[in-house]
């Protein structure tokens, strides 16, 4: 159960610091982190660390109860945490967007949407690597195989008590078979006998 617990929070954390620097790449996109210049790329980790915090406070009870609902009912599949996250981030577009001041710019457009809904989906593929994959129990049960549904193997033979011929040997040629010959009626002798005349 500890290790469950430790295994969700620092599933949690993934999704949250990866969730981040997604949202802050849409912004200010990879060419910082490419660069050459550590101030640029420590700014972009600690904008994206920034993103992750926020992420945390408004996804945080969200991603509990799925979290909570994936270990309870085994539900290990990629496409579960992606859609989970995904959900999430249009939770959290839907309360940007009525939070928008009448007149001002608006988050309402085609790559603002984008930018939701990717990070949502690479925060819930995140999580599931870190944590989702594992969910309901224990990591060798992922690796378990399915028997297989068809007809069973024939058992083997029993091995015969002689030699097993090899590819130089002869199989023995099997004994003729004996012929049992009918008893001879035994012949009369002479002078024995009924049919023996008398002189």
């Amino acid at each position: 159960m500890f290790l469950t617990i430790l295994r969700v929070l620092f599933g949690f954390a993934m999704a949250y610091l990866a969730a981040g620097l997604t949202k802050v790449l849409f912004a200010v996109g990879p060419r910082d982190l490419l660069s050459n210049n550590p101030d640029a790329i420590l700014g972009v980790l600690l904008l994206a660390a920034q993103f992750a915090t926020v992420f945390a406070v408004f996804a945080g009870l969200f991603a509990l109860l799925a979290a909570v609902i994936s270990e309870w009912q085994g539900l290990r599949g990629m496409v579960f945490h992606a859609l989970v996250g995904l959900a999430i981030a249009v939770a959290g577009f839907c309360a940007q967007f009525l939070g928008e001041a009448p007149g001002g710019p608006s988050v309402f457009n085609n790559y603002g949407m984008g930018a939701y809904a990717v990070t949502g989906l690479v925060g819930g593929f995140v999580y599931w690597i870190f944590a989702g994959r594992l969910a309901g129990g224990y990591e060798e049960d992922i690796y378990d195989v399915i028997p297989p549904t068809g007809p069973t193997p024939a058992k083997p033979m029993a091995a015969s008590a002689g030699p097993v011929p090899g590819p130089r040997m002869k199989t023995p040629a099997a004994p003729p078979p004996q012929t049992i010959q009918p008893a001879k009626p035994a012949m009369a002798q002479p002078g024995l006998g009924p049919s023996a005349k008398k002189e």
